[in-house]
């Protein structure tokens, strides 16, 4: 019998994590990423400010994608999940902070949004290819490729391609968007890069007692 897909509780954490962040709108000013601030050594803004939203509508379009995208990836990355927050949150952060110098304020999950995407796309790509289905691993990284394409021209028409501007309580910064794609793509490199899964890592595998080969 086939086990039921585990329910992404990593994502449904982070979820909830902004959810309550909004249920509580004085605290967005300790917690948002503001330039001032980190420069005053208030450096907890850098993971912070992806929880902090600009309205209900900005917060919907984060969480709705985020629970999508725990549902599509997390059983693959598992606790890397993690990994990628904790490393990939300040990345963004700091990045954003240092291409637009004019920015005093960032807030917003849709740059980790793009990491989590790229790097659960790429991991899920390389199991395709282990399994031996190149067509799905094609789609996937076509889907990594139409997501930068996608960035590139939400930057060059200044607005984004599915929201309503005028309803997300601030700016789109397609800077971060990119940024967070990145974080996705460092995953690829180094010998123990932790996009890349074994065959053992598969779950089918696990369930056989298979070993690799």
């Amino acid at each position: 019998m086939k086990r039921l897909q585990p329910a992404p509780w990593r994502s449904l954490l982070l979820a909830a994590v902004a959810l309550a962040t909004a249920a509580f709108p004085a605290s967005f000013s300790a917690l948002s990423l503001n330039r001032d601030a980190i420069l005053r050594g208030e450096l907890w803004r850098l993971w912070t400010g992806h929880w902090v939203h600009g309205s209900n509508y900005h917060l919907m379009w984060n969480l709705v994608p985020l629970v999508g995208l725990g549902l599509l990836f997390e059983r693959t990355l598992k606790q890397r999940l993690w990994t990628l927050f904790l490393l990939g949150a300040p990345m963004i952060s700091a990045g954003v902070l240092f291409l637009q110098p004019d920015l005093p304020e960032y807030r917003g999950l849709s740059g980790f949004l793009n990491t989590l995407f790229v790097a659960g796309a790429l991991r899920s790509a390389a199991e395709e290819r282990i399994r031996g289905n190149r067509a799905m691993e094609m789609i996937y990284i076509g889907s990594v490729i139409g997501s930068f394409v996608k960035i590139v021209f939400e930057a060059w028409g200044g607005a984004p391609l599915f929201t309503e501007i005028n309803r997300l309580g601030g700016v789109p910064v397609p800077a971060a968007h990119f940024l967070g794609g990145l974080v996705g793509l460092l995953g690829l490199l180094g010998k123990y890069s932790f996009v890349q899964p074994r065959s053992v890592d598969l779950p089918e595998t696990r369930e056989k007692g298979r070993l690799p080969i």
